[in-house]
């Protein structure tokens, strides 16, 4: 273990403990969290900090500070912190156990057998906080895998995890509301005695780790290697990521299923992970505790689940590694979702093949995915059933990674600048009958109307037909192809109709011709660039 930080002062002659906790506590600066105790309510033996209508809990901006600990510790204002720094460090966490059968002295009593360096607390709804703390700050990933690694070898099924593995998570409450006459203590020993404020911060002090201890703690619920097995090799990423992907679709596939095949197909994906588990792929209890957690979503039995699981990584040990070369199917290391453009478009990060941009609906449906690998990336996958589709999608889309598309790479702002293009940038007609000839390029030229003949203010005149020429001669996907409906959409669509743009018809050489006007002003001129001056040579 550490020695005690120096940026914590832990003296029991200081009745004052709001910079210690702050210490201890550091974390997220942006934001904090807080609820109404007058709303507290009793739902289904949790308590809630929500009453009926869903007011109570509430995340303020601005950093949790020594104030608000003070009225925190003094049960006037609960406080809620955030493990991570903006940067994704964080120097503690928190398993927070909704299993409330087991008690804090069952879980007190584990800890201390497994000599885990955790402080166990009693949650607001009863259950337990269990409190990891760091000598110095680490990657939240660091953390929640120690974090999980502790909670599969306590037993804890539902236990959430501050930080997540991934994203910012939510605020945790703080414990010692009300300080020492809290009813969140800290349970000093399997009895349930409560530590006082001062005992809590001296031993989250005394039981910090650091880095190597952390490692340690994250790989400790591995397996060890039975007597007469050698020792696996190090896996490899692809290895890993291999591992993941198949252990997120059979959790995925698991979750969904109802009375009938859920055993048989839980001791199937166990024993598909088995040998993968042998050659060091990935960790025992990992695929213990994600199977594990998908067969109760299907509304399993505990112990029914864990001893089907068991008996398919017994059974699954000696079966031969996946060949990746003989199961030709499409590996999904990531989702990018691209929103703000026309449509919804995901890029399909596939093992070994690259990256296939496409719709939704065409990912969706396997055989156009397929086609679409085939004419992009130059392959072709085995064909695989609906459901074993559905499921690597949705395990891929639990971890998406959301982007926006950048404004000047939309449709919209592509259509802006080729109709600023045509209004400005082309030899405008000197007066409106001028409308109806045509240049260079075949489409009629604009009229600019900057001396009011027509309106109030200055606009520009021009047929619809000769935008959508100039739109399709512009070499420009999609406008090459651009039907006059589409552009008219665009249109309508970034401008107001009757105050930037509207159809009217003007009087030319006697005819009545259709036209469309639009504001000049909301079209800016490139200004011309006067010269610098040439200086005088002094001599």
């Amino acid at each position: 273990m550490n020695q005690p930080a120096e940026d914590l002062r832990v003296r029991d002659s200081d009745p004052d403990r709001a910079a210690d906790f702050l210490a201890l506590f550091a974390g997220g600066e942006d934001r904090h969290g807080t609820y109404d105790v007058a709303r507290l309510r009793l739902v289904g033996g949790k308590m809630e900090m929500k009453d009926e209508r869903g007011n109570g809990a509430r995340t303020l901006e601005g950093p949790p500070t020594e104030e608000l600990w003070r009225q925190h510790l003094a049960g006037e204002r609960p406080l809620g912190v955030i493990p991570l720094r903006e940067d994704g460090m964080c120097r503690w966490g928190v398993i927070d156990s909704d299993d409330y059968t087991l008690t804090l002295a069952d879980i007190l009593a584990a800890a201390k057998k497994e000599r885990l360096p955790l402080l166990v607390c009693r949650s607001k709804s009863g259950g337990a906080h269990l409190f990891l703390f760091c000598a110095d700050w680490v990657p939240q990933a660091s953390m929640a895998r120690a974090l999980a690694a502790m909670r599969t070898r306590l037993g804890i099924v539902k236990g959430e995890l501050f930080p997540p593995e991934h994203g910012t998570g939510n605020w945790l409450n703080m414990p010692y509301f009300g300080g020492d006459q809290t009813d969140r203590w800290y349970a000093k020993t399997e009895g349930g005695l409560a530590g006082t404020v001062y005992e809590f911060l001296r031993d989250a002090e005394a039981t910090r780790v650091g880095p190597e201890e952390l490692d340690r703690l994250a790989s400790s619920a591995a397996r060890p290697v039975a007597p007469g097995r050698k020792p696996p090799a190090e896996a490899t990423e692809d290895q890993r990521a291999r591992a993941e992907r198949d252990l997120e679709r059979h959790a995925a596939e698991i979750g969904r299923l109802k009375e009938g095949a859920r055993n048989t197909t839980l001791y199937g994906r166990a024993k598909d992970m088995a040998p993968m588990v042998e050659a060091g792929w990935m960790n025992r209890d990992r695929v213990v505790n994600v199977l594990l957690r998908a067969a109760l979503e299907s509304e399993l039995p505990h112990g029914e689940a864990l001893a089907t699981i068991e008996n398919g990584l017994r059974d699954g040990r000696d079966r031969p590694l996946p060949d990746a070369e003989e199961d030709r199917r499409p590996q999904i290391e990531r989702i990018v979702v691209w929103t703000g453009g026309e449509d919804v478009l995901w890029d399909v990060h596939l093992a070994g093949h690259g990256v296939l941009k496409a719709k939704p609906k065409d990912v969706m449906n396997f055989s156009i995915f397929n086609t679409l690998c085939a004419a992009h990336l130059y392959v072709s996958f085995h064909n695989m059933k609906v459901n074993e589709w559905s499921d690597a999608v949705y395990a891929a889309l639990r971890h998406r990674e959301v982007r926006e598309i950048p404004a000047d790479e939309t449709l919209d702002s592509r259509f802006l600048l080729q109709l600023q293009s045509f209004l400005t940038d082309r030899h405008r007609a000197e007066n409106k009958s001028e409308i109806l000839s045509s240049g260079w390029s075949g489409v009629g030229r604009p009229w600019l109307d900057d001396e009011c003949e027509q309106s109030a203010e200055p606009r520009y005149y021009f047929r619809h037909v000769d935008l959508v020429r100039h739109l399709n001669t512009s070499g420009v996907q999609p406008f090459a192809s651009m039907r006059a409906e589409e552009a008219g959409r665009l249109l309508a669509r970034n401008f107001r109709e009757g105050m930037d743009f509207q159809n009217t018809t003007l009087n030319i050489g006697g005819k009545t011709v259709r036209v469309k006007w639009i504001r000049a002003d909301l079209f800016e001129e490139i200004p011309s660039i006067d010269p610098r001056p040439i200086p005088r040579d002094p001599m």
